[in-house]
């Protein structure tokens, strides 16, 4: 099965180029949009869960890779426009085809070819995979609201001195 998220700004686009499939059905008991397989869930509202069920992630040029790279799960990047993108966004902020924690790839049907044996993929075990996360994610560790309090509570006991 495959989840489908569009972009925030295009999923409800009234010029159809980025409508969604079909209306958002539940997860656990949505038919599949057209029969194929693919559930829209670009109205899903929150991603987060999405990554829970989530066995292999493909994006674009997405921050979604930063979120999902704490899941140790793979990540296939496709990115069919990657120099006029490049253009257009004036740059990246990170050097995408050195730093991806996966494959960076330019056609639909590589990405159909690396998911037919996703298991190969690489993922948190990759040194690619592995220094993108300790770069990006190295505070993703589920105690940032523990540092915050500490923090806070450090700051507030040394004006109280």
């Amino acid at each position: 099965m495959l989840l489908l998220r569009g972009h925030h700004r295009t999923a409800n686009d009234p010029s159809g180029r980025g409508a969604p499939l079909a209306p958002f059905p539940p997860l656990r008991s949505g038919p599949a949009c057209g029969g194929h397989g693919v559930v829209d869930v670009s109205a899903y509202p929150d991603i987060a869960e999405l990554y829970l069920v989530t066995d292999v992630l493909v994006t674009d040029y997405s921050s979604a890779m930063f979120d999902f790279a704490v899941t140790g799960r793979p990540i296939v990047l496709l990115v069919h426009d990657l120099e006029a993108y490049r253009e257009r966004a004036g740059g990246f902020h990170l050097d995408l085809e050195a730093e991806a924690p996966g494959p960076v790839l330019r056609a639909a049907d590589d990405v159909l070819d690396a998911l037919r044996d996703h298991g190969t993929l690489p993922g948190g075990r990759s040194e690619a995979y592995a220094a993108f996360a300790a770069r990006y994610c190295a505070r993703d560790d589920g105690r940032a609201a523990a540092r915050v309090l500490d923090h806070v509570m450090a700051t507030a006991t040394a004006a109280l001195r």
